[in-house]
């Protein structure tokens, strides 16, 4: 039966990751002559009013308090079980959780709408910003009356169905953005688009998850037992802090960037965002992908077995990150330069910060699932709070030396004063009841090892004299090529690397 489990979360994840990848591949390659059209018919003020708005929205969606996360981790148990009442009890509390966090964003959102002027340094000549403004209100409240019964259908370990509902939509909104962009040079129209086909997925979405999940349509709603309620409320209150951690790191740097740099400085760092954020798109898939997996495991596994799958997700994070890092360094300027023209890159300090916030936030995905998978919201509940208050006193101070480089530098020093250490210690007091020493020994192996292979990589791509495309492609070839093989070289006998190769192997022999 274990074997059974074993396997059934394998073929899941193996599943959710294919589709993350297949159908990724053209929507992304749409996603970039969208952008390179929405240059070529707008202004670099219109890319950072995009980020700037967004950032505004996430700080709103502090008002979801957890509740998400918190019934996810609830749902894992009663999924592994087939508890039929106790997911539909679940759902039926998400469901009115969501509306209410749906029309609190929307009321709020648009009472803010007379201040928008105090989050730029100066007011871009943009028409009608304030109704593009309600615009992203609306297209961001309204995923909230939908978009729960899709964390149903991904915490039951079928994110791949999320995927494909996801990919298809967007390569829709990119096709018609792209076409009407050209015909019209409107903002607002390219922004109703996304709305509308985005509205239109959340609603087949929702009809897909009461075809598979029929009992939510005709079981009725019990209340939970008072333990099982205590856990969720005790366990939203902890997220709450984590949230609003989240929101304030990840979600304030284009408007301190707004306010201590430029409007133009938030458009340019939109392209490496979106370039990053493309990746991060297709990782944050796999990693959701076999979230689900795992919160499976930790649900019916013991403590050393979890801690087994664990240290084979570290070592798959940090050839993953690393891997990506090192071909960001080397790539990502002329990349940009020959997509959107030269005067689209940024100074290379803040690049160069921005790729170690990568590396150091990719590292902590799989501390983050096997925390969730736990529920271990509570135990490091302050952390957040710490890391909010150093990210924005650290941010605001260097950012008025350093312009936008300070800003992700606020970044960093957070990361590395808080969650790098906080929660991996918390998963292993907690989770795996061992020691943490360990996990901060390899961190620091890895992490020498990954600066070394950076340093040849790029003393190889030095060599290349070539400029212009050409020049990129060889330089695409020593990236792809050279980290790759001394990862290979030096880590093809671990157990880790044999467990995936296995994994891998078996995969291409069924097909």
């Amino acid at each position: 039966e274990v074997f059974l489990l074993a396997e059934s979360r394998i073929t899941n994840s193996i599943k959710n990751i294919k589709s993350a990848f297949f159908n990724q591949i053209l929507f992304n390659i749409l996603k970039f002559v969208n952008r390179y059209v929405f240059i070529y018919t707008l202004t670099e003020e219109y890319l950072g009013l995009n980020g700037l708005f967004s950032n505004i929205i996430s700080i709103l969606s502090l008002a979801e308090l957890g509740i998400g996360t918190s019934i996810v981790y609830s749902l894992y148990k009663p999924l592994a079980e087939k508890d039929e009442q106790k997911i539909c009890n679940l759902m039926s509390i998400f469901k009115k959780s969501y509306i209410a966090i749906g029309l609190f964003i929307s009321i709020v959102g648009i009472m803010l709408t007379p201040f928008i002027q105090f989050f730029v340094n100066e007011m871009p000549d943009i028409p009608y910003i304030r109704f593009i403004y309600v615009l992203f209100i609306f297209n961001a409240s309204s995923a909230y009356f939908f978009s729960y019964k899709s964390t149903l259908i991904g915490a039951d370990q079928k994110n791949y169905i999320n995927n494909i509902y996801y990919s298809i939509s967007q390569f829709i909104i990119a096709v018609l953005q792209i076409v009407f962009l050209l015909l019209t040079h409107n903002y607002i129209i390219y922004l109703s688009i996304q709305i509308i086909i985005t509205l239109i997925k959340n609603i087949a979405l929702s009809h897909k998850a009461d075809n598979i999940y029929p009992f939510l349509k005709t079981l009725k709603p019990k209340k939970l037992d008072l333990e099982e309620k205590n856990k969720i409320i005790k366990n939203v209150k902890a997220l709450v802090f984590h949230n609003m951690g989240s929101v304030v790191v990840n979600g304030t740097d284009n408007i301190l960037i707004a306010k201590l740099d430029s409007l133009k400085i938030v458009g340019l760092y939109s392209n490496y965002s979106l370039v990053m954020g493309t990746l991060e798109m297709v990782y944050g898939i796999v990693f959701g992908s076999i979230g689900s997996s795992i919160g499976n495991l930790c649900a019916v596994s013991d403590e050393e077995k979890s801690k087994e799958y664990f240290y084979i997700m570290r070592f798959f994070a940090f050839w993953l990150y690393s891997f990506t890092c090192i071909c960001i360094y080397v790539l990502i300027d002329p990349f940009i330069g020959m997509l959107f023209g030269e005067k689209y890159i940024l100074p290379r300090l803040m690049v160069i910060i921005i790729i170690i916030n990568c590396y150091v936030g990719g590292m902590r995905k799989f501390v983050i699932m096997f925390k969730t998978a736990y529920g271990l919201f509570w135990e490091d509940r302050y952390k957040p709070i710490l890391e909010s208050i150093i990210n924005l006193i650290a941010s605001i101070i260097l950012g008025k030396y350093f312009g936008g480089a300070g800003v992700f530098m606020g970044t960093l020093v957070s990361s590395l004063s808080t969650y790098f250490w906080i929660e991996p210690y918390v998963v292993f007091k907690y989770g795996f009841k061992s020691s943490v020493i360990p996990y901060f020994i390899d961190y620091i192996k890895y992490t020498v090892i990954a600066i070394f292979n950076l340093v040849v990589t790029v003393f190889i791509a030095n060599i290349i004299v070539y400029d212009g495309i050409f020049g990129f492609i060889l330089k695409m070839f020593v990236c792809a090529f050279v980290p790759n093989i001394i990862y290979l070289l030096l880590f093809f006998r671990s157990k880790e690397f044999k467990y995936l190769f296995n994994i891998f192997k078996n995969r291409i022999l069924k097909i």
